[in-house]
């Protein structure tokens, strides 16, 4: 499906979104992620869970590339394992992982912002395999995004948007690491006055920017 929005100088940086799992975890993201989308000022691609099978997400971005339309970035929402994208769809339930074929890796990172929603992917290699053959920023989590409080639901939504703009907008590791820091300290000062259920929410919000990966 892709979700036009309003014309404007950055139209021609268009966005590959894949929603790869469908579980209530990863569905809740890829509602957060709605009103983003909505609201970029490119146009935005999402590949559904009928469209991300390995081969499928492959001939999209050659098909983009002889366009000469090519992903200025890609953002992927599923489960995750170190150094491993999970798709059910996909031959031995991989969408993307780090012993891949150099030529298949570089085709999903070469002159494009990376982002990876997904537990434990950021742990291994496959994010400086991905750095490495020509990736402009890679951006994901060696630990695992959870919360359980309607607070810290919404921590993440504010957290993920402010993420995930800057990396279509302004690909550099230096804006998205700003966006850590200032985060940290966000959720210490509402830590003082949380509850107990939503602080708990921040505490592992806190433990999970830790493991952030940002290339």
């Amino acid at each position: 499906m892709t979700v036009p929005v309003e014309s404007g100088p950055r139209i021609e940086r268009r966005v590959l979104s894949i929603d790869s799992a469908y579980d209530e975890d990863t569905v809740e993201i890829q509602r957060m992620r709605d009103s983003l989308y909505a609201g970029l000022g490119g146009r935005v691609v999402r590949f559904g869970r009928t469209l991300t099978e390995r081969s499928t997400v492959l001939a999209a971005l050659r098909a983009a590339a002889e366009e000469g339309r090519p992903y200025a970035a890609i953002l992927v929402t599923s489960h995750g394992e170190p150094s491993r994208v999970l798709d059910t769809n996909s031959p031995k339930g991989l969408l993307l992982a780090d012993d891949f074929p150099a030529d298949e890796l570089r085709l999903w990172a070469e002159n494009r912002a990376l982002h990876f929603m997904c537990c434990d992917t950021g742990a291994g290699p496959l994010f400086s395999r991905l750095a490495g053959l020509g990736a402009r920023l890679v951006v994901g989590f060696e630990g695992k995004p959870r919360w359980h409080s309607p607070e810290g639901r919404q921590r993440w939504r504010e957290f993920d948007a402010e993420t995930v703009r800057a990396v279509v907008e302004t690909p550099d590791p230096k804006v998205v690491g700003e966006i850590r820091t200032r985060w940290l300290g966000r959720v210490e000062q509402w830590l003082v006055t949380a509850p107990p259920g939503y602080a708990q929410d921040l505490r592992d919000m806190r433990q999970t920017l830790g493991t952030m990966v940002i290339l």
